[in-house]
């Protein structure tokens, strides 16, 4: 779940300090990203996509990828300890 946190981490850190300027190598970056923390819950055989939508005081971020089958959770959530 390490991995899955800090892809999590890296993609707010992405749309936070990118608001203004979102362009094809921001969403290169993001679908990147999406696709190494997907990939630890599901099987799936092509990249997400993604739409941001500019609305007030922010984005909408649509995620949408095709999958296979969802992976089994191997581990315990350190909340669950």
């Amino acid at each position: 779940m390490k991995n899955g946190a800090n892809e999590l981490m890296r993609i707010q850190n992405v749309l936070e300090e990118d608001r203004l300027n979102v362009g094809k190598g921001f969403e290169e970056v993001l679908i990147s990203d999406l696709n190494k923390l997907l990939k630890d819950y599901f099987d799936f055989n092509s990249l997400p996509s993604i739409k941001l939508i500019k609305n007030k005081g922010g984005y909408c971020v649509n995620i949408n990828v095709d999958i296979t089958r969802v992976r089994a959770l191997n581990y315990v959530l350190e909340e669950d300890k």
